[in-house]
C-alpha cells in the first residue's frame, strides 16, 4: 500500500481502540475525565488527518482510474481489503466506494476477469454496508438489499462463460457471487433456489475437473449453511416438498454432526434443536430445556464467537420463543431462568475486552437491541439499552445528556408562557393527579430522558463510528436520517421506552410537516408534540457550535410556523433562557461526565 494508505488503515484502528470502553475504569473521576479528554482529542485529531488524506490522495486517484498502472491498482486493492477484512471492517463505507471505482473501471474497459471480480467485491462490501440498515424498517433498505442481489446475480450470469474462462481466480467469483444471491435476498423462495442452484454445481465433478484448485468443499459446507439459514420456513406452509428437503438435507449435513461431536458448538447445535422443534419433532418443554443446557454450559466469560452466541443470542432466542409461546410468560421458573439470561448477557457485553469488540460483536449488539423481550419483573429494556449507551457509545451518551437538559429547560420556558401546553403529554404520562409544580417537574424529566434516547438509532446502526472517523459519504447521510425511525421502532415496541419514541422519530422533522425527516412523523397525532417541538430546536442548535445562540435564534424566528414551533423559538427571545441554553450547550460538561461515571460504574455490577 502507499504512505497515505497505512497511515489512514493505522488511523482507524486507532480511532477504534480510542473508542472501546476503558478496559479499567479509572478509580478517580477526574482521572476518567482527564482520560475521556484525552481520548477525544486524539480521535477528533485523527479524523482531521483522515479528512486531508482522503482529499488529497484518494480522491485524485479514485478521478485518475482509467490511467492508473498496475501497481496503483493492487494498492487501491490491498487498501480495500484492509478497510473490509470481514472481522474488524475499519471502514467499509469507504470500501464500498473504492471498488464501485474499480468496477466503474473495468466496464469501461470491457474487462471481464476485473468485472466479475469487482462485482464481488462491491458486493460483499455492499453487504457489510447495508448491515446500517438491516433491522431498519425502510424503503431505503429494501432498494439497498435489491441492488445488493443484482450485483452477485450479474456476476453470477458469467457462470455460462464458466469453460472458456481460464482464469481459476475468477471462476471461484463466478461461484462465490451466485452463492452470495442467497444472503442478499430478502426473498425465502429466491434464497432457496440460488443455494439449490450453487449445490449441484459444487457437487458437480465436470465443474470441479474445470477448477481444480478452489476450495470446492469449503464452497460445499457454506452453502449447507446458506440453505440451512432458511429453517425458520419449516415450521410454515410456505415450501414445495422439493424445497422442503433441500432445506432438510443442508440442515442434517450441517448440524446433525455437532450432536455427535465430543466438544459441539452452541453456534450449530442449537440450530439442530431449533430445526426439531421447528419441524414438530420435539416439544417447546425439551426444547427450552436444551437451549437452557446449551446457555448454562457457555463459559460466562467467553468472548469468542461461540461464546457470544452462547451468551448473548441464546438468550435472545430463549425470549423470543417466550415471546411465541404466551403461556410460558406465566411460568415463574421461565421468567426467571430469561432474567438470570439476560443479566449473564448484559455481562459478557459490558466485560467483552477491547480485543473481542470486532464485527460480530457488534452484529450481536445490534440483535440485543432488536430482539430483547421486555417482560414484567425482569431487567427492563430501558435498563438494558441505558447500560449499553453508557458502556459502547461514551460520547453520544454525555452529548445525549447535554441535550436532554436543554430540551427539559426550553420545555419549562414553553409551560411557563403557556400555562397548559402540555397537558397531553401529561395526561399520556398518568401526572393528571400531580400539582402543577410536580408536573411540571415531572414533564422536565421526562424531557431529559427523551433526550438521553434522541439519537438510541445511531447505536444500532453503528453510525457515531464511521462519523468519528471521516465524513459521511452521500448514501451514508440517506442511510444517517433513518436512525429515527430505527430507535423510534425499537423504543415503541417495549414498554419501558414506548413513550420516548415520538421525540427519537419527530426531532428533525419540520413543525408544519413541509420538510425534515421521517414523512412517517406526524406531529397532530403525537401527545408529545411539544417535547418534540423542543427538541426539534436544541437539535438545530447543537448541530451550529461555531454560531451564537442569539444569531441562530434571531434566524429560527424567520421560520417560526414552518421549520419550528412559534412557541418553541418565541421562547428563544428570552435572553435569560439563552444564557443558560448557551451555559449548558458550551460549558465543561463536568456534571453530564459524571452521570456517564457513575453509570458506567453501575455497568461494572452485571
Amino acid at each position: 500500500m502507499q504512505a497515505y494508505q497505512e497511515t489512514y488503515v493505522a488511523n482507524c484502528r486507532e480511532i477504534q481502540e480510542l473508542l472501546a470502553p476503558m478496559q479499567d475504569l479509572p478509580e478517580s473521576f477526574e482521572d476518567f475525565v482527564q482520560a475521556r479528554q484525552g481520548r477525544t482529542g486524539r480521535v477528533r485529531q485523527l479524523r482531521e488527518e483522515n479528512s486531508l488524506l482522503l482529499k488529497k490522495h484518494l480522491v485524485p486517484a479514485l478521478d485518475g482510474l482509467m490511467g492508473a498502472g498496475e501497481e496503483e491498482l493492487r494498492d487501491l486493492t490491498d487498501f480495500a481489503g484492509q478497510l473490509l477484512d470481514w472481522k474488524w471492517n475499519l471502514d467499509v463505507g469507504l470500501a464500498l466506494t473504492i471498488h464501485g471505482a474499480m468496477l466503474r473501471r473495468c466496464r469501461l474497459l470491457k474487462d471481464r476477469n476485473g468485472m466479475i471480480r469487482e462485482m464481488y467485491q462491491y458486493g460483499m462490501s455492499m453487504y457489510y454496508h447495508n448491515r446500517m440498515v438491516d433491522k431498519v424498517e425502510c424503503r431505503l433498505r429494501e432498494s439497498r438489499h435489491m441492488l445488493n442481489e443484482m450485483l452477485f446475480t450479474e456476476a453470477g450470469t458469467y457462470f455460462r462463460y464458466f469453460e472458456e474462462i481460464d482464469d481459476e481466480e475468477t471462476r471461484g467469483y463466478i461461484i462465490r457471487s451466485l452463492a452470495n444471491i442467497a444472503i442478499a435476498s430478502r426473498n425465502r423462495k429466491r434464497k432457496i433456489a440460488a443455494s439449490a442452484r450453487v449445490l449441484k454445481i459444487v457437487q458437480d465433478p465436470y465443474y470441479r475437473a474445470l477448477a481444480p484448485n478452489l476450495p470446492w468443499e469449503r464452497f460445499l459446507r457454506g452453502t449447507h449453511q446458506q440453505m440451512s439459514a432458511n429453517r425458520t420456513e419449516l415450521s410454515r406452509a410456505n415450501l414445495t416438498t422439493q424445497e422442503l428437503a433441500l432445506v432438510l438435507e443442508s440442515c442434517t449435513e450441517v448440524f446433525r454432526p455437532e450432536e455427535q461431536a465430543e466438544n459441539p458448538s452452541v453456534r450449530w447445535l442449537w440450530p439442530y434443536y431449533d430445526m426439531a422443534y421447528s419441524c414438530g419433532f420435539v416439544g417447546i418443554a425439551k426444547t427450552m430445556k436444551r437451549l437452557e443446557g446449551l446457555i448454562r454450559q457457555t463459559d460466562p466469560e467467553g468472548t469468542d464467537m461461540s461464546g457470544l452466541y452462547g451468551n448473548v443470542q441464546l438468550p435472545l432466542y430463549y425470549g423470543t420463543l417466550m415471546r411465541k409461546h404466551r403461556e410460558l410468560c406465566d411460568d415463574g421458573r421461565y421468567v426467571s431462568f430469561l432474567d438470570w439470561a439476560y443479566r449473564r448477557m448484559l455481562h459478557a457485553i459490558v466485560n467483552t475486552p477491547r480485543e473481542g469488540m470486532d464485527d460480530y460483536y457488534f452484529y450481536m449488539l445490534a440483535n440485543v437491541i432488536s430482539d430483547y423481550v421486555e417482560l414484567p419483573g425482569n431487567l427492563s429494556y430501558r435498563e438494558v439499552t441505558e447500560a449499553i449507551l453508557a458502556h459502547m457509545e461514551e460520547g453520544l451518551y454525555v452529548s445525549s445528556l447535554r441535550f436532554g437538559e436543554m430540551t427539559a429547560l426550553l420545555c419549562r420556558y414553553m409551560m411557563k408562557q403557556s400555562d397548559g401546553c402540555m397537558d397531553e403529554a401529561a395526561e399520556a404520562l398518568g401526572l393528571t393527579e400531580k400539582t402543577p409544580e410536580e408536573k411540571t417537574e415531572a414533564l422536565c424529566d421526562f424531557a431529559r430522558l427523551c433526550g438521553l434516547y434522541h439519537d438510541f438509532g445511531l447505536v444500532k446502526m453503528r453510525m457515531t463510528r464511521t462519523m468519528q472517523a471521516r465524513r459521511l459519504l452521500e448514501e451514508e447521510d440517506a442511510m444517517y436520517c433513518m436512525h429515527t425511525v430505527s430507535g423510534s421502532d425499537d423504543l415503541r415496541s417495549r414498554k419501558s421506552t414506548a413513550d420516548l419514541a415520538d421525540v427519537c422519530l419527530g426531532h428533525h422533522a419540520y413543525y408544519a410537516g413541509s420538510g425534515g425527516y421521517p414523512e412517517t412523523y406526524v406531529r397532530n397525532t403525537s401527545p408529545f408534540r411539544q417535547i418534540t417541538d423542543a427538541a426539534h430546536v436544541v437539535s438545530d442548535l447543537m448541530d451550529a457550535p461555531e454560531e451564537s445562540l442569539a444569531d441562530l435564534a434571531a434566524r429560527m424566528m424567520e421560520q417560526a410556523g414552518s421549520r419550528y414551533s412559534p412557541m418553541a423559538v418565541s421562547c428563544l427571545m428570552d435572553q435569560d433562557l439563552l444564557r443558560e441554553l448557551q451555559e449548558i450547550r458550551d460549558g465543561d460538561g463536568t456534571r453530564f461526565e459524571r452521570q456517564l461515571f457513575e453509570r458506567k460504574r453501575r455497568n461494572l455490577m452485571y
